[in-house]
């Protein structure tokens, strides 16, 4: 058996007050990696921001704009119907909100008679996006015949901040 394996076959139950973390040997004469540096920086300063809430996008309103994308699986013998559906419930009420720049459905072929379905929006505030999705803007919206067509679907959407 190696020293190794003598190492790490005795289970250490810590006593009182001993930490359950072991403490990492460290090798001093191996320098850190580059990204180990960046990353003890990063730690040395805790991140106290409120990260429950999206900030505003950057600098005045209209520079950039918000992206907001959802992703489901539908059957190939139903993407005209639920693409026709999907534009009259969820596109139609997208570009109702004030604040709504445009959106679109995009559909691409997979494997096995499925079809991925995409809705893709912009819009010009966190606010905006509020006013169609509710307070937590990351949960998908669905409407009443979604779990008809629907056999995968992302609960969650995506947000991105549109740079050019």
């Amino acid at each position: 058996m190696s020293a190794y394996d003598e190492h790490f076959s005795q289970a250490h139950v810590p006593g009182p007050g001993e930490s359950s973390i072991p403490e990492l040997e460290v090798d001093e004469t191996i320098p850190p990696r580059p990204e180990e540096e960046v990353a003890d920086v990063a730690r040395a300063e805790p991140d106290v921001a409120d990260h429950g809430r999206h900030p505003a996008p950057g600098g005045r309103s209209g520079e950039q704009s918000i992206v907001r994308m959802w992703r489901g699986v539908i059957r190939t013998e139903d993407r005209d119907d639920y693409v026709e559906y999907v534009e009259r419930t969820g596109i139609e009420e997208y570009r109702a909100i004030p604040g709504n720049q445009d959106a679109w459905t995009l559909t691409r072929e997979l494997p096995d008679g499925l079809t991925e379905i995409l809705t893709v929006s912009r819009w010009d505030s966190w606010e905006s996006i509020r006013g169609f999705a509710g307070e937590d803007i990351d949960r998908a919206v669905y409407y009443p015949e979604d779990d008809r067509f629907l056999v995968e679907r992302d609960d969650a959407v995506r947000h991105y901040v549109q740079r050019s």
